[in-house]
């Protein structure tokens, strides 16, 4: 029964990990100026690395559920 115990937290620490290292990557905008060329270039930044993401596809799939439909 100790061994699996220990498997069980070695996987929760893994995921912990994971997780802890996902939630460092917040993104940010709202106290930038949208005219500013730094704004345009950390938002560049931003989209490239979501676009490169390993996870890219469940990321768009989560936006798109969430996003409202202007135009059908």
């Amino acid at each position: 029964m100790a061994t699996r115990s220990k498997r069980l937290a070695a996987r929760l620490e893994t995921h912990n990990k994971r997780e802890g290292q996902r939630a460092k990557t917040r993104v940010s905008l709202l106290d930038m100026d949208p005219d500013s060329p730094e704004f345009a270039a950390g938002t560049h930044r931003l989209c490239l690395a979501i676009a490169n993401s390993p996870q890219e596809a469940e990321d768009q799939a989560f936006v798109d559920a969430i996003s409202v439909k202007l135009f059908d």
